[in-house]
């Protein structure tokens, strides 16, 4: 099964900013970007930069689940369009 980009991105846009990384097989992924969702909720932040680590998250699935719908495999630690 094909993953849907625009699904991932919006797993990776709810609280954790983690499930679409998970659904990709990028379960390290998802650790680090949950474990910084959460860091980031609290003060002098007040939840602004876990925001912001969701909206990069979104992106980064969003061209993660693109390269493998295109056949091109990703890695573990793969970002945006990079290919390792």
């Amino acid at each position: 099964m094909q993953p849907d980009p625009e699904l991932i991105a919006a797993l990776n846009l709810l609280p954790g900013a983690a499930g679409g990384y998970a659904r990709l097989g990028q379960k390290k992924k998802a650790l680090v970007a949950l474990a910084a969702w959460i860091v980031f909720l609290v003060p002098p932040s007040c939840g602004v930069l876990s925001g912001v680590v969701a909206i990069v998250a979104a992106v980064d699935g969003y061209l993660q689940a693109t390269q493998l719908k295109l056949g091109h495999p990703i890695g573990q630690w793969t970002w945006f369009k990079r290919h390792h």
